[in-house]
């Protein structure tokens, strides 16, 4: 599993637009729940605009497939969600929808830890190594051990995943299923590079280590500890590593990019870096008892795990959570879910967002302002005829060649950023208001945009300006308008099997008119299953890369799966006049190489 934080490759001034650091910190003005929900023109966030932002990022940009918001302070929790189980679905998402939430499960961890030290079961400074069979050997730094705190603060010296994974299949390649005796292998092959203690480093294993351990020292597994010492305290009955029945009927499919389903993450032997499953509504329990507005046999617990750690270094560090202690926040993913949960404890108002598609990148960017709770809409809002919008409709180009959809929707007026020509970087649309007949904002995300029209009326110009921390810029934008009209959103692609099998082959580098092959073999395999069809590439002759599934863009163009590696990797099969495919072209990370096909066997 890896770091949850989702952000899309090689990222663009434009792109920061819709993107907040989980650790941002900015004071809010504290507001009620009822205000939030009936009235826009005070500023404050409406239900009906959080709908909104979510049925156009889902039905209109097509960058979701289900989004649950949720919102708890001390007037109560409110959820808002839209989309579907499923793509094609008649179900919808819901409050009580079932999620993998990755690694927001590192909270649960680390409050369990909390719990064993309250119970006197544990201590903080105990070494690793004195809840371990005796045949594992921890590693070491020039003596110095790793302790249960440097395990929860991420100061083990651990890195981030173990490095003797072995999946057995492209689905996991993070090995989900990874076991206790390869977490015992690891260990005692490990050398640590620093002291513990010394320096943060995010790491999964260090917090499956952790889980591991409290559950050996409880006597049970970790499921039936969470349960019976957070769980059924909180009444979360649908938080779980592993799903009953009735949990699996409600249980959103995930999916790697709109259209394409991905196998789930199952954590069989040790789940406690991102093993569990919940909904809106059991997290919101979870937040509203951390924040102090619902009582129960946690709070005190829950309050002693919101202190500081000294460590060796000198810093001082809370167990799983990051940042300072004025906001919390953590967030999770896996192959088709993201996640995040947050709170200010001072204002006593959380925030928790739950996808089944993994690429939601708005995600991350939203949980902030949704804190803030402050409307798009400002009370300055000026009356404008809807029709003025059409002087302004196309397409702006910044200095770095970013391109800016400006478009109409009947009385709606949206801005989207599309990205750099011929790249999949499209950012969600987010409404515009006027605040005169040139000038509109969105408050929510921080933004104003000026438009400078010519002397015979149309823009020329567009100037965007940052009105605070969620614009992800502070210098103004400066776009022109260029000649180019506002492209349709393109909607996931779907071949029929065999479209997929004409692709199946190996594929090489041809000299000599193709009487010679040289460098790596490109195979190309295709599987079927319940999830659907499946383009499968693998690379033999170039260390560091072996397995990884490819979706379509269109008929004969793929892209790699972006949660199976940061690199930008895309496919395009040639046909000749039979329609059979002989040569396939592929551009990796901007370098262009191509292929001949030598076979049409992909599994030698």
């Amino acid at each position: 599993m890896k770091l949850i934080i989702f952000i899309i490759r090689g990222i663009q001034v434009a792109l920061l637009l819709l993107t907040a650091l989980a650790t941002v910190v900015e004071g809010a003005k504290g507001i009620k729940a009822e205000a939030e929900a009936n009235s826009i023109s005070s500023g404050k966030l409406a239900d009906a605009e959080i709908k909104n932002m979510l049925r156009d990022y889902i039905d209109t940009d097509k960058l979701g497939v289900g989004l649950v918001v949720g919102t708890a302070d001390e007037h109560g929790t409110r959820v808002i969600s839209h989309g579907k189980l499923d793509d094609g679905s008649n179900w919808d998402v819901d409050a009580d929808t079932v999620f993998e939430i990755g690694s927001v499960t590192k909270v649960f961890t680390a409050l369990l830890l909390q719990d064993m030290v309250e119970r006197g079961e544990m201590k903080l400074d105990d070494p690793v190594e004195k809840y371990l069979p005796e045949r594992v050997r921890m590693p070491r730094y020039e003596g110095k051990q790793i302790t249960l705190l440097h395990l929860a603060t991420h100061t083990s010296g651990l890195p981030g995943n173990p490095g003797n994974l072995s999946p057995r299949t492209w689905r996991d390649p993070d090995q989900a299923d990874y076991s206790v005796e390869q977490l015992y292998e690891f260990l005692s092959g490990y050398k640590l590079r620093r002291a513990p203690g010394m320096q943060a480093e995010y790491s999964n294993v260090g917090m499956e280590l952790l889980g591991h351990v409290i559950a050996l020292k409880a006597g049970t597994d970790y499921e039936t500890l969470m349960i019976e010492r957070i769980c059924r305290p909180l009444a979360m009955d649908s938080t779980r590593v592993m799903l009953t029945k009735e949990l699996k009927s409600r249980l959103a499919v995930g999916h790697a990019i709109p259209g394409r389903r991905v196998a789930g993450m199952n954590f069989p032997f040790l789940p406690g870096a991102g093993g569990l499953h919940s909904t809106a509504n059991d997290l919101l329990k979870f937040v509203s008892a951390y924040m102090g507005v619902t009582s129960s046999r946690t709070s005190s617990l829950m309050e002693k795990a919101k202190a500081f750690h000294a460590v060796e270094s000198g810093g001082k560090l809370m167990l799983a959570w990051g940042g300072d202690n004025t906001i919390f926040a953590h967030n999770g993913g896996t192959y088709g879910y993201a996640a995040i949960l947050g709170f200010e404890p001072r204002r006593r108002r959380g925030i928790v967002v739950l996808s089944n598609c993994r690429n939601s990148a708005i995600i991350d960017a939203i949980w902030q302002p949704l804190r803030e709770g402050r409307s798009a809409k400002s009370p300055r809002t000026a009356p404008v005829d809807p029709l003025l919008y059409e002087r302004y409709v196309g397409q702006y180009e910044t200095a770095e060649h970013q391109i800016l959809a400006v478009r109409r929707e009947g009385d709606r007026f949206l801005f989207q950023w599309l990205g750099l020509p011929g790249h999949s970087q499209r950012g969600p649309s987010y409404e515009m208001f006027p605040q005169s007949e040139s000038v509109f904002s969105n408050e929510f995300w921080g933004v104003q945009g000026m438009f400078m029209s010519g002397a015979d009326g149309p823009a020329r110009q567009l100037v965007l300006t940052s009105l605070g921390p969620y614009s992800g810029f502070k210098d103004p934008i400066k776009l022109r308008k260029i000649p180019a009209g506002v492209s349709e959103t393109p909607a996931p692609v779907q071949l029929d099997s065999e479209m997929y099998e004409g692709y199946v082959g190996q594929y090489r580098k041809a000299l000599l008119f193709g009487l010679i092959h040289v460098g790596p073999t490109l195979s190309i395999s295709h599987e079927m299953d319940d999830l659907g069809d499946h383009l499968i590439a693998s690379v033999r002759g170039v260390p560091g890369y072996d397995t990884a599934e490819f979706f379509p863009v269109s008929e004969t163009s793929f892209i790699v799966n972006p949660i199976t590696t940061s690199d930008d990797i895309r496919l395009a099969f040639v046909q000749n006049r039979k329609s059979k495919t002989t040569r396939v072209k592929v551009c990796w990370n901007g370098r262009k190489l191509s292929g001949a096909r030598i076979s049409s066997d992909g599994t030698k």
